[in-house]
């Protein structure tokens, strides 16, 4: 925000984040209808968010299980560069973390 010449306040920049209702960020609507889902599911879970820094993260985690599980939302179908982003994810989980047998 920056004031004018008359001393008016002026939008100079912004952003925008998708959100679902409870202002849980998402990437795209289908994971605002899945953490929509799980709230009224009454599920326990964390959405991370590419802010946090890692290389590959889950789209949620449910933390009411143990141990935890990894859920992903494959929403795009037939794109070759998402394609291969989802199965290179798929190879690091498998890799380096433990899923439950249900997670699998």
């Amino acid at each position: 925000m920056e004031r004018t010449a008359k001393g008016y306040l002026a939008a100079v920049d912004m952003a925008i984040m998708l959100t679902n209702h409870a202002w849980i960020p998402a990437d795209s609507s289908f994971e605002v209808i899945t953490a929509d889902h799980l709230m009224a599911a009454d599920r326990s879970f964390t959405k991370p968010v590419r802010y946090d820094g890692a290389q590959v993260f889950p789209d949620f985690v449910l933390t009411d299980v143990t141990p935890n599980v990894y859920l992903e939302v494959y929403g795009m179908l037939g794109r070759t560069e998402y394609d291969q982003r989802k199965r290179a994810k798929q190879a690091y989980y498998h890799a380096s973390t433990p899923l439950s047998s249900s997670g699998r």
